[in-house]
């Protein structure tokens, strides 16, 4: 299972303690997580980053090949669905963490809409 956390400054998805391998094409220093959000949504091959903590550093990615938990990464998910309210990633399986985010959609159409 997995924990979200919507980011209030813009529609990015936070991934605590878990850290996304593969697919990195770009990074560069930041102060805080904030930054490789709004980097990744300026940028159409980004889908996704992770943010070494300790290291300031932002790893932006255009694929994912695993994951991994490690406390001191925060990895993020590129809002691109439901007008960006929702990260859509096809054949991916993120592993680590705690489920604690629910979705309330009116009915079953919806939420088959929005988790596949």
């Amino acid at each position: 299972m997995l924990t979200l956390i919507k980011a209030k400054s813009s529609n990015c998805f936070y991934l605590p303690s878990i850290a996304l391998n593969g697919g990195t094409y770009d990074e560069f220093n930041a102060p805080e997580i904030k930054q490789c959000c709004i980097a990744c949504a300026r940028d159409p091959c980004c889908i996704a980053y992770t943010f070494d903590e300790e290291n300031h550093c932002c790893f932006m990615k255009s694929a994912i090949s695993n994951s991994f938990k490690n406390t001191g990464m925060t990895s993020g998910l590129k809002a691109n669905t439901h007008h960006g309210l929702g990260a859509f990633l096809k054949n991916i399986k993120i592993h680590g963490g705690t489920a604690s985010v629910k979705v309330n959609l009116p009915n079953n159409e919806d939420c088959m809409q929005y988790c596949t």
